[in-house]
């Protein structure tokens, strides 16, 4: 038996989502959603209307000034914001439509109140402070001396891409295996969570990396790598785990054997797939396959020997092996038979047996 002390008394007061109880809060559901998408039109504040500029002067840093407005002839247009502030406004609407997507339609543990605010306030800081050291001209990923679109930029965006939709489908993924009636408790190891066990997490980390890259450089980009890295790797992972370990047992265990990268997936790994039905498979002789057996894992696989294949009966023509220039003297015999005046019978049957044989041999 496990020396481990229970998750309630340990690892639940270092998560930062009530695992196991399942229900609905409406107060706390509806303080997320109001404080996440508050957090756009603070970052616009930031980034077109000065409110940070007071704040960055007095720290002795300058204010870099706007670029011309984006010109898309729609809506947008209003915003009157440069390409560049265009699209860090827009990674922050996305972070919040998909963190407020994922609590309304993939999430099932509550979300009380003071979790809401709480989390909502700290995408605002991580958010406002992008924004902030993109304005500051010290700090800002756009005055590194290249022309728009530049490479902090470039690269930011595609780990923003990357990482979002990482996050978001393996969270779906997840969701379907778990709504159906006949995956109770199971572990789920399928989709992207065949690469990691927590690739969510790792997701969630290139985003925010992608974000802060684009908007601070860098240096700013590695240092918030850093941050979620090290939270994730030191308390997010190890107090989920825990739970998971207490809630499967050993088939969670089964599941880190399986796929023993708890973050980061090595280059060139592809999830693994369940094995067809052994009936399915068409044993050679002599062949070992590797089928699974219930109650193992996907992952799991055990070596079945099949017993070799039974020689051919003598008495099995179309099993026997026929040399071809045999029929065809056993044919020449049987013409040769008709032309001196054989018997019917010797003609038949001689050419009963080279018709037997030509349809097992397929000539």
């Amino acid at each position: 038996m496990s020396s481990k002390k229970p998750y309630d008394e340990t690892s639940r007061a270092r998560d930062n989502v009530r695992r196991g109880v399942k229900q609905s809060n409406y107060l706390g559901t509806a303080t997320f959603l109001g404080f996440r998408a508050a957090d756009p039109f603070l970052q616009y504040g930031i980034l077109s209307k000065g409110w940070a500029n007071p704040l960055i002067q007095k720290a002795g840093g300058g204010v870099l000034p706007k670029g011309p407005p984006l010109i898309t002839s729609t809506p947008f247009d209003s915003l009157g914001l440069s390409p560049y502030r265009s699209i860090l406004f827009a990674m922050s609407v996305g972070s919040m439509l998909k963190q407020n997507t994922h609590l309304l339609t993939v999430q099932q543990e509550e979300m009380p109140p003071v979790s809401g605010a709480v989390i909502g306030c700290f995408n605002a800081l991580f958010n406002s402070l992008n924004s902030i050291f993109f304005i500051c001209s010290q700090t800002s990923a756009s005055a590194n001396g290249e022309h728009f679109p530049q490479t902090p930029l470039i690269v930011g965006s595609a780990l923003y891409a990357v990482g979002l939709f990482t996050e978001w489908f393996s969270e779906v993924q997840r969701a379907a295996f778990k709504r159906k009636p006949e995956n109770k408790g199971k572990v789920y190891d399928g989709g992207l969570f065949g690469l990691s066990r927590h690739v969510n997490y790792l997701g969630y980390t290139m985003w925010r990396t992608g974000y802060a890259m684009a908007a601070g450089g860098w240096t700013w980009g590695a240092t918030v790598a850093a941050i979620f890295t090290y939270d994730f790797t030191q308390r997010g992972i190890p107090v989920l785990q825990h739970y998971l370990e207490e809630k499967y047992g050993d088939q969670y265990a089964r599941y880190e054997n399986a796929v023993p990268y708890k973050f980061v997936p090595p280059s060139g790994s592809k999830p693994p797939s369940p094995l067809s039905n052994p009936s399915d498979i068409e044993p050679s002789r002599n062949q070992q396959i590797r089928a699974p057996q219930t109650p193992l894992l996907p992952h799991e696989e055990v070596l079945e020997t099949f017993p070799p294949e039974p020689e051919p009966r003598a008495d099995d023509l179309t099993t026997l092996a026929v040399d071809r220039e045999w029929i065809a003297s056993l044919r020449a015999a049987a013409r040769d038979s008709a032309a001196f005046g054989g018997s019917d019978g010797v003609q038949w049957g001689v050419g009963g047996l080279v018709q037997r044989l030509e349809e097992g041999v397929g000539v």
